[in-house]
Order: structure tokens, then sequence, then C-alpha cells
């Protein structure tokens, strides 16, 4: 039996290339106890939800807590393994995917939700085929009534093999809680010595009002 030699290829970027915001560290290196952190959370989140499901919503309990980042870091893994990805940054009043890709946000999600674009507005990343990101876009003051377009999230597991989606803090805006009522699962990332065990309680909650799964809580460090 021939192993698939393209499954376990693994590209990274140069140390010195500026493609890619260094804190999207597994870009750059295959190496490191965070790194393997990362990859098992990506085996875990494999066998537990991606076995049955294409799409996952990420969010925090409050702003700060690292959740871009490691949505962002967990796509990269994704297409790493061969895995056609979709990052979608649904965070559209604070949006960050943009600048840790160094890709252009002068339109995207809320752009395509709104009809303001025609066409297909995901900006594949450079250096990884199997990433694509789609970027918040132009900033709305609400866009609650655009996220609960149920037949973009659909159209979204269509066309890629994994949905990771990068939602604002849950306690501060219920973007996440809708999402989630889409989807039918999320991740909770929470900061070491800052998110309290109330607050994801509380974002459990709101999963469960949602009929979504809290498919784990993520634990970050720094």
């Amino acid at each position: 039996m021939k192993a698939d030699a393209k499954q376990l290829t693994y590209r990274i970027l140069p140390p010195d290339s500026a493609a890619i915001d260094p804190e999207v560290f597994v870009a750059f290196t295959l190496d490191g106890d965070e790194v393997e952190e990362y990859r098992a959370l990506r085996t875990q989140l494999s066998l537990r939800w991606f076995e049955n499901n294409k799409s996952l919503v990420f969010t925090s309990a409050r702003y700060g807590h690292g959740t871009s980042h490691a949505v962002a870091n967990l796509a990269i893994l994704f297409s790493q393994i061969g895995h056609k990805t979709l990052l979608v940054d649904a965070n559209i009043r604070k949006p960050m995917q943009h600048d840790l890709f160094r890709l252009d946000n002068s339109q995207g999600l809320s752009d395509l939700l709104a009809r303001r674009s025609r066409g297909n507005q995901t900006q594949k990343v450079r250096g990884f085929d199997n990433l694509h990101v789609l970027t918040a876009g132009t900033k709305l003051p609400n866009p609650l009534e655009l996220l609960s377009i149920k037949s973009f999230w659909e159209a979204a597991e269509k066309a890629y093999d994994i949905v990771l989606i990068d939602a604002p803090p849950a306690l501060e805006y219920t973007d996440a809680q809708l999402i989630a009522s889409h989807v039918g699962g999320g991740v909770i990332v929470a900061r070491k010595n800052e998110t309290k065990t109330q607050e994801i309680k509380k974002v459990e909650q709101q999963f469960d009002i949602a009929k979504a799964v809290t498919v784990g809580v993520v634990l970050k460090e720094f």
C-alpha cells in the first residue's frame, strides 16, 4: 500500500516572510510545544466534530482573549493536511483576519451578504493552496440581520471541507450565538487568569439556547 505523499507534505513559510503575521506561528515552523498543542486541538476537533460536520464558530467571553489568533493558526493546520479550508471573519465590528493574513478588506463578508458585491470575495492565502479567507468587509454598526442569512452558511459548507468562523465575544454581542444556531456548534476561547469560569458557563448557556453544541473550551496562556 502506497501512502499519499501529498497529505503528508506540510508547507511552511520562510522565517523572514512578511506574507502572514508572525502571531500565526504555525505558518512558519513545524516544531515546538505550541505547535503540538494546536495539532492536538486539530485532532480533537476532527474526531469530535468534523467527522460529521463542516462548520464551527469560535468565540470568547470578552475581547482580548485570543480568538482570532487561535482560529488563524487552526485554519493553517487544517489546510496543511489537505482539507479545503475557509476561514470566515464574522467579527464585522472589529475584524482581524485581514491584518493577520495581509489581505485586502475593502470588500468581504458584509458586502457579500448585503449584496454590495458580485462574485467570489474569498482570497487564497499565499503559500497555502488549500486555505481561503473571507475577510469581514465593510464595517457595519449592527450586522446581525446579515449574519442570519442561513443560505450563506449552507453554501459555504457545500464549497469547502472545513469552515472556521471567527466571531465577536459572546458576552458583548449575540453574533456568535446566532451563527452557532445555523452551524450547530461552537468553541469557546479562554485566556488563563483572565476568563472567569462563570463567563464560560454563560457562553455555554447561549449555545444551549441556540440549540448548538459546545464542542470545547480552548485555554490560552498568552
